[in-house]
This record gives structure tokens, C-alpha cells and sequence, in this order.
């Protein structure tokens, strides 16, 4: 993976290796591929007859209707399971870490039904000691006017993290009043 930048997020750094985060200097190497090959879905918070499902290091094993071949997160109807928007295209794939220390991916997908745009995603990682066995997966926010989806991820896999930093010094004493 080679660093890339990616433009109105200068001050984080992100990589176009789809499962590994590369460490940065003060973050360590991230392997996320116990998270690849699952589809999780979560429930649309707006539109609660609508989920979308979510593939983490790679595109969706199965897609239909506006979510084609090569989709990684697709908003779909949860009876039907139609897709109905794709909101990240797995070749568009940039993981990194962000400038105040969570790993975050970024994707953007293909034509927005809403408006003239590209359809973006982001999946904000967040370390869980709980969730082993699977991430515990919750929109943050979502727009189909802005044509946008953030979706937190919390999970074990990204729990080993930089060391803290060392515990500011004590204030120094006053000085002594004068005689």
C-alpha cells in the first residue's frame, strides 16, 4: 500500500491497502481482516425499511438492483433486499488513521439518486474489548439528500492502538511570597 492523500482531509493519512492500516509513525500496524468476508447489514435509522449492508476490506459477495458488482456498502430494502443505492465502491477503498487516533475508511460509490454527486461512506472504527466475535455496527450519520452514510464500527481488532502519552508534569510550586 502506497500513502495516499485524500483531498478536504489533509491532516489524516490514509492507505489504499484494503485490510491492513499501515502504521504512521506513532500509530501501530492494523490488520482488519478478521472483520473481511461478512456481510454485516445495520437498520437505516432514517428509513428504517432500509439496512445497509456493509463489507469491510472488500466488495459485497452479493448485489443487486442499483448495487452492482464491486459494492461495498449498499443501502437496500430489508424485505426485498433490492439494492437501492451504492454507497461505496470496494476499488475506491482508503483506510488510515485519522490525526486524533482512530482508524477510519473512507469510500465513495457511484451516482447519487438524490443529487448530482458521487455517494460517499465512512466507516469510523472504534476500539471495543466486548466485540470479539463481531463488531457491534451503528449508523452515525446518514443523508440521502447529501448523499452521504458514517457508520461507527466498534470493534476488538482495533484495540491495540499507540501507547498514551506520558502523564503531563506537575505544576511547579509557587513562588515563596516576597519578605
Amino acid at each position: 500500500g502506497v500513502g495516499v492523500g485524500v483531498s478536504g482531509d489533509s491532516a489524516s493519512r490514509f492507505f489504499a491497502d484494503t485490510c491492513t492500516v499501515k502504521k504512521d509513525g506513532v500509530h501501530p500496524s492494523i490488520d482488519l481482516k478478521p472483520l473481511a468476508g461478512t456481510e454485516y447489514t445495520v437498520t437505516s435509522v432514517a428509513y428504517p425499511t432500509y439496512e445497509y449492508a456493509v463489507s469491510i476490506c472488500g466488495p459485497l459477495e452479493h448485489n443487486t438492483g442499483r448495487c452492482a458488482d464491486g459494492t461495498a456498502i449498499c443501502e437496500r430494502n430489508r424485505q426485498s433486499r433490492v439494492g437501492e443505492q451504492d454507497y461505496g465502491q470496494a476499488k475506491t477503498l482508503q483506510l488510515g488513521w485519522t490525526q486524533d487516533g482512530n482508524v477510519q475508511l473512507n469510500m465513495t460509490g457511484v451516482e447519487c439518486i438524490a443529487a448530482d454527486r458521487k455517494t460517499v461512506s465512512q466507516l469510523h472504527f472504534r476500539c471495543n474489548k466486548t466485540a470479539v466475535s463481531a463488531p457491534n455496527i451503528r449508523i452515525k450519520s446518514e443523508s440521502f439528500e447529501e448523499c452521504s452514510v458514517e457508520i461507527w464500527v466498534d470493534t476488538v481488532e482495533v484495540c491495540k492502538k499507540a501507547p498514551s502519552p506520558p502523564p503531563p508534569p506537575p505544576p511547579s510550586p509557587p513562588p515563596p511570597p516576597p519578605p
